[in-house]
């Protein structure tokens, strides 16, 4: 939601590269040359850089050349079973290329248009975390096809976005967005459809939006974000938002992988982020929620995230960090009130094989009644004396937030990342994961209790991604 740290994912150059000065190259498979905007998640949404193709036209009108080719090689093994004894395995290579332009018709309007396809190596459409192969093509799509409309009404301060465009409404600049990330969910098209506006007062961003959802949902909102002078030795950030979804699409705790239109569902949302001179970043934020899931049943979810990082204040690359993150269950199916907190749209995919977007993300399949809390924690090295050389660890500790059938402990997983930045514009990314399931897992699993196991689930992978 950081509307003016990372004002539209494709419009400025590739975050990472413009990124702070104490974290050159910051970027991985679940954090890759982004603009502007969330970066936790790989792959599609990855938005296009300015490249060297700018060329000016007739009058004033100027047209800048962007694109992104992406490829991974991935060896997965018992994703939605953890049952070694079910044939599983899968080895598959992906590809996604994004070639668009953004054209600066005037100083007060400019247009983007990008078309993109992603695809299994052969043609084939790519599924998060299946493993099983998937019979029908994958098609080249219209990603972006959007207008801007600048100093609205003659007014410097108002701006309005109209058409098809990404979204990402995150809190820190190098992670998906804790609610709405129109790059969630993997799809081929990365972007919503809708119109936006945003209104600058000094250090106040007023943005109302509607949008019409990739599931036929429709949500509409009005976001405060209020950043103050940076001061001598803190960066502070203050972001809120009031949102509304009509027809949002709820998972069926009855039959998995199905769905059901609810009737209407606010979310309030409120975060903050602190950055000091000293390397420390801290931060926290959380939603509440009610309305109506049908003429019985209210919502009465909340969820929070919380955490710090320290990087060093020094030429290499060095941080650690740690956080934690709830999301209400539903204790009691048969009553009134769903305490599921609902959050179909999230980015977050700080672990692999759990919540990765791109790789697999396990963990959707506790949002429709269980709920999921977690403990993590990051280490970050670069070796000198560039950091072209990123080694990244993760670890996170996942447990239900309500029982099923007596079982709370989800499991535990570990991802190793070793990151080469080749090029100003190419990076390779070698990864593993390794997720230990539990019991909460096994009473979860994709495929049901009754073939689930709890055997290992790893993944291994190699990431190419040129954004020009």
């Amino acid at each position: 939601m950081r509307m003016q740290r990372s004002l539209v994912v494709s419009l400025a150059i590739v975050a990472g590269l413009a990124g702070a000065e104490d974290r050159p190259f910051d970027f991985s498979p679940e954090n890759p040359p982004n603009t502007g905007a969330a970066s936790g998640v790989a792959g599609p949404g990855t938005a296009m850089a300015v490249g060297a193709g700018r060329r000016p036209t007739a009058g004033n009108r100027q047209v800048f050349l962007q694109g992104v080719v992406e490829m991974d090689f991935i060896s997965q093994t018992n994703y939605s079973d953890g049952n070694e004894d079910i044939r599983d395995h899968r080895n598959n290579g992906l590809l996604r290329s994004e070639l668009g332009a953004r054209v600066e018709l005037d100083e007060r309007l400019e247009a983007k248009l990008t078309v993109a396809y992603q695809a299994e190596t052969g043609g084939t459409a790519f599924v998060p975390g299946s493993t099983t192969q998937v019979d029908s093509s994958s098609p080249v799509v219209m990603d972006d096809a959007y207008v801007v409309l600048k100093e609205f009404f003659s007014l410097p301060e108002l701006a309005i976005k109209a058409g098809r465009m990404p979204e990402v409404w995150n809190l820190r600049s190098d992670y998906g967005a804790f609610l709405y990330d129109s790059r969630a969910n993997y799809p081929e098209v990365t972007s919503w459809d809708g119109v936006r506006g945003r209104y600058n007062l000094d250090t106040i961003t007023i943005t109302p939006y509607a949008y019409h959802l990739p599931d036929d949902s429709r949500l509409f909102g009005l976001a405060l974000d209020w950043q103050p002078e940076e001061g001598d030795s803190n960066n502070l950030f203050l972001t809120g938002s009031a949102n509304v979804e009509r027809d949002a699409q709820l998972p069926d705790p009855a039959v998995a992988g199905d769905t059901f239109a609810s009737d209407t569902l606010f979310t309030y949302y409120g975060g903050i982020e602190a950055k000091f001179d000293i390397g420390f970043d801290i931060w926290g934020e959380g939603a509440l929620q009610n309305g109506d899931q049908d003429d019985d049943i209210g919502f009465k979810g909340y969820a929070f995230s919380a955490g710090a990082d320290w990087r060093a204040p020094t030429l290499t690359q060095f941080a650690v960090g740690g956080q934690f993150d709830y999301f209400s269950g539903d204790d009691d199916a048969l009553d009134d009130e769903n305490h599921a907190f609902i959050n179909t749209w999230e980015g977050i995919s700080d672990t692999y094989i759990v919540e990765h977007e791109k790789y697999g993300e396990l963990s959707r399949a506790t949002q429709a009644q269980a709920g999921l809390q977690a403990a993590k924690l990051r280490v970050e090295v670069g070796l000198p004396p560039d950091n072209r050389f990123r080694f990244k660890l993760v670890y996170g500790y996942y447990q239900l937030t309500e029982d099923v059938n007596e079982a709370d402990d989800f499991g535990q997983e570990i991802d190793l990342t070793a990151t080469w930045q080749y090029t100003y514009n190419a990076t390779f990314n070698l990864f593993g994961a390794l997720f230990l399931p539990d019991d909460g897992f096994v009473e979860t699993a994709p495929v049901g209790a009754a073939l689930a196991g709890d055997d290992e689930v790893w993944l291994l992978g190699v990431n190419l991604l040129v954004a020009f």
